[in-house]
């Protein structure tokens, strides 16, 4: 299916459902900031906006441009781009949080007439929108908590997902055992509230009529497209932008540190130089392992994410939720 097809389709619908909201999702490396941008210039030529949500977790953090991927200045200049660099490197964004955002983006842009679009690969954030439900906003990050939970994982892997099994084992089946960061956050919910998260995060029906398009790509170009990618970061000054993170006292410790490219950056430097400082310019041959482990690390994430996002593919054959409609695009 070609753009002009995507489009074409995207424009039935608006006839049916003005109110009409987008949502492109995939795995990490399948096109889909891309695909956004060229609808967003379809759409103009017949002077129809299109205003763009990211739904991706690490982009919402400021100074972590280059490897988390964020689209370029001149693009969100052009395009409205929103959920870009919403909060500090050490500062806490909840999925309530998001949610309360989205809703209100999606309803500021509906308001102007233009068609607003979710694009990323944050499960998460996709199903505040999709499945609807009802997020906890007074549930607060316990550093000392999570810092006993890590401890507790770090002795005896996969202790989390069977602490979160014993107390909310609908949930615990969502989330791979090393997804620890999700699983430590269904536990705050159950400890500080006493009710399980599955039972606080019900579905309820959309809010708007969503189209829902799913992004395709074959795996071994996939993984291809993800070194070539990883490559480009190292290029762009991913290990300049780590360090001066760490120069302005973010520790790498934090949750935003621990993203894929981060966590694999401060490993690097502390091998490469026994602190976390190391000077460039630097050979290929000297940034070859630190390439090696962020692609790695970025595969195992677009494995996770295809396991996450064949429920929607399963809702669209087995039992389609009303008001939504399912599109898949093999690339």
């Amino acid at each position: 299916m070609t753009e002009l097809n995507i489009k074409e389709y995207i424009t039935q619908l608006r006839e049916r459902h003005p109110d009409l909201v987008v949502i492109i999702y995939g795995p990490t490396a399948t096109g889909k900031s891309g695909l956004s941008l060229r609808l967003a210039d379809l759409f103009a030529k017949e002077k129809i906006g299109l205003e763009i949500i990211s739904a991706d977790s690490r982009q919402v953090y400021r100074y972590m441009d280059i490897g988390t991927d964020k689209i370029s200045q001149e693009d969100r200049d052009r395009i409205p781009h929103y959920g870009i660099a919403v909060v500090n490197p050490d500062e806490e964004y909840t999925a309530h949080q998001r949610q309360q955002d989205t809703k209100k983006w999606i309803s500021d842009i509906l308001g102007r007439e233009n068609i607003p679009v979710i694009v990323g690969g944050t499960g998460l954030y996709i199903d505040t929108i999709y499945k609807n439900f009802n997020l906890p906003q007074d549930v607060k990050a316990n550093r000392e908590r999570r810092a006993e939970l890590d401890e507790l994982e770090l002795q005896d892997p996969g202790y989390l997902r069977k602490y979160l099994h014993e107390i909310d084992p609908d949930t615990a089946v969502e989330f791979h055992p090393k997804n620890t960061r999700y699983i430590i956050r269904a536990i705050e919910i159950y400890e500080q509230t006493g009710i399980p998260k599955s039972i606080i995060a019900q579905e309820h029906p959309v809010d708007h009529p969503l189209l829902m398009i799913s992004l395709n790509r074959n795996r071994d170009i996939t993984t291809q497209l993800i070194r070539t990618r990883v490559e480009e970061m190292i290029n762009r000054g991913l290990i300049g932008e780590v360090q001066s993170l760490l120069s302005q006292g973010y520790s790498p410790n934090l949750q935003s540190m621990n993203g894929i490219g981060y966590r694999q950056t401060v490993d690097w430097l502390k091998v490469k130089s026994g602190k976390l400082k190391v000077e460039g310019p630097y050979k290929p041959s000297d940034v070859t392992d630190l390439i090696n482990s962020i692609t790695l690390a970025s595969v195992q994430y677009a494995k996770r994410q295809r396991t996450r996002f064949r429920r929607y593919q399963k809702d669209a054959h087995e039992h389609p939720k009303e008001k939504v409609y399912y599109l898949e695009v093999g690339l």
